[in-house]
């Protein structure tokens, strides 16, 4: 990402490849690549960027070159299979040897894995059109091409700094997009293996229809003999939703379907609308939060996180009281009994009451001074009292000032420490604190510590957190739009539609790189000879796995992936793949061990 050229950069990547264009040249292609993926109305609100600055910057430093075959020249594209762990830019051009090479992978039965072609047009093609045929194994056994999803992806700008860039960022659910010269053109295949699939290589594959001709090209899936280990209650994954726990059923059950889809299992949200404070205290309307929570325990949701981020400022400002005062504390100890007696009736998913920054939207109280651990301390009080676990979460080692007395500062576990399970970003700050909620036999989990297949799995395992939640899905009841999130979820071009960032199924497979490292741990645990070489050897490989180097980010690790390039760098490319199939491999020898 750091490597991304200015327009005023000459690339020398091939003759196939505007070399010698113009700053003007390089930024028509640029602009007619976004203009052609997006909604006019956004179009139009770029042009005015466009004039403004840098909005064109969309090209990635490009070493590779290509020269397609004579046979590609004459139909007028090629065909070639890609890693879903790399990024896509309007100049991205097919890597050596993936030309007509098979797209590949590997699964647990009930994974849901990507296979990523690519169409790379030699002309400019008004309809590019795929689709697939089932994929067959042995003796009759197949993964029918209905469990194969076909998305393109489409290119969009976000931003980087104080410019912009063009990349391949979102998924839409079609399997026809138009195609301009030059410019590769992506489709993830979405292949959702059974869960009863028997073990083995599935072989289908692709046809692509472009110009009037047609090619295809293979695709293949190997299924291993085993499926996941299902998590325990305590382990999570989800995203920041921010819900109206309030929300007509529709709603909640469409978030739910695409919740279960991704194979999430935490849903977060607020009693917005059902908590009513007035100067007299403060009401829950369970008749409207009721069947929702339970809508998700049909739909398997054990966890709901109800935030209560800002929640003390609604009771001053409603109740006309001090911040912890005799008044505050009682109205607030009467709500929490009013959640604690729901929660011990049962019916309800497990509620996990979170803190992020109390007061973060109080005007007396901005950030960063919202961040008090008084705040933190006097509300981890109230929940002791009322006997309802609350769930703090942390963002350093440091503590925060002290609102009564601003030179005493809060140490963040001494104020956790009561609590069963604790949040923290998971980054250099608050290492101190992660590596002590674990040592006190506290739950930890990680949030706000950037989207991705590296997060979420291997970092969440290395941490030893159990679960990991992350910015953003959606916000209240409706879809973010490009303004509000360029970089995550937005409404373009598919009305009504939930549409994933190439990012959130990153995200998914992650959370798939952990499954494996758990059901592997399970096995382990599992096993009778725990001096056997198969289980030692797997010990091992898990042991070799915990090594990491935090790295400082900016801000509060938001603007960059919080353990730093090098970290990354590390567990780039194939290379998570790579740890996927070896935790496979041991995962098997361990099972082999117990036969």
């Amino acid at each position: 990402m750091k490597k991304l050229l200015s327009a005023l950069i000459v690339l020398s990547i091939g003759a196939l490849l505007f070399a010698q264009d113009t700053e003007e040249a390089i930024a028509k292609k640029c602009f007619s690549v976004y203009a052609s993926d997006m909604p006019k109305g956004t179009v139009g609100s770029t042009r005015i960027m466009l004039k403004v600055g840098k909005i064109f910057e969309g090209l990635a430093e490009i070493k590779d070159t290509f020269t397609p075959p004579a046979a590609d020249m004459e139909r007028g594209f090629s065909l070639f299979s890609d890693s879903y762990n790399d990024d896509i830019y309007p100049n991205s051009v097919p890597r050596k040897g993936s030309v007509n090479a098979a797209a590949a992978a590997s699964a647990a039965q009930g994974e849901r894995e990507p296979l990523v072609l690519g169409v790379y047009p030699l002309r400019d093609l008004n309809d590019i059109t795929v689709s697939v045929s089932a994929l067959e194994g042995k003796n009759g056994a197949k993964i029918p091409a209905e469990n194969i999803l076909i998305n393109y992806v489409k290119y969009d700008y976000e931003p980087q700094g104080v410019s912009w860039y063009c990349k391949g960022k979102y998924l839409i659910e079609q399997n026809t997009v138009h195609g301009l010269k030059d410019t590769p053109r992506m489709f993830w295949l979405l292949v959702s293996v059974p869960e009863n699939a028997a073990a083995g290589e599935y072989i289908g594959e692709a046809t692509v229809t472009a110009g009037g001709k047609t090619a295809s090209i293979g695709l293949s899936v190997t299924v291993q003999p085993f499926s996941f280990e299902p998590f325990s209650d305590e382990y999570y994954f989800g995203t920041f939703a921010y819900l109206r726990f309030d929300s007509p059923e529709e709603v909640i059950e469409k978030y739910l379907k695409e919740m279960k889809k991704m194979r999430m299992n935490c849903l977060h949200g607020k009693l917005v609308g059902a908590l009513k404070i007035t100067p007299a205290g403060a009401e829950i309307d369970f008749s409207k939060v009721d069947k929702n929570m339970k809508l998700m325990t049909k739909y398997g949701i054990k966890i709901v996180m109800l935030e209560m981020t800002g929640l003390p400022n609604e009771f001053v400002d409603n109740m006309k009281c001090g911040y912890y005062d005799e008044t505050f504390n009682k109205a607030y100890l009467a709500m929490l009994a009013q959640l604690k007696e729901k929660q011990d009736k049962g019916g309800w998913p497990i509620m996990q009451i979170m803190y992020d920054e109390p007061r973060e939207a109080d005007t007396d109280n901005p950030r960063p001074c919202a961040r008090t651990y008084w705040d933190i301390e006097n509300l981890l009080k109230l929940h002791e009292k009322a006997g309802i676990a609350a769930l703090p979460t942390y963002m350093s080692d440091d503590g925060g000032p002290r609102a009564e007395d601003k030179t005493k500062r809060a140490i963040y576990w001494d104020l956790g420490g009561k609590s069963p399970c604790s949040m923290t970003h998971g980054w250099a700050p608050s290492a101190k604190l992660m590596k002590e909620v674990v040592k006190r036999g506290k739950t930890l989990y990680i949030y706000n510590n950037g989207y991705g297949r590296f997060q979420f799995g291997l970092l969440t395992f290395q941490l030893e957190a159990k679960g990991n939640v992350q910015f953003w899905y959606k916000s209240e009841d409706k879809l973010n739009t490009q303004a509000e999130f360029p970089t995550t979820y937005a409404v373009v071009g598919q009305k009504d539609r939930d549409i994933p960032t190439l990012r959130w199924i990153r995200t998914e497979k992650g959370v798939d790189d952990f499954r494996y490292i758990y059901t592997l741990q399970k096995v382990i645990e599992n096993a009778k000879n725990k001096e056997a070489p198969a289980v030692k050897a797997a010990q091992d490989y898990l042991n070799s796995l915990k090594a990491i180097t935090f790295d400082k980010p900016s801000v509060d690790g938001r603007q960059a992936d919080t353990v730093g390039d090098d970290t990354l760098k590390k567990f780039g490319g194939g290379k998570l793949d790579l740890m996927k199939m070896t935790l496979a491999k041991h995962i098997i020898a361990v099972k082999g061990e117990a036969q």
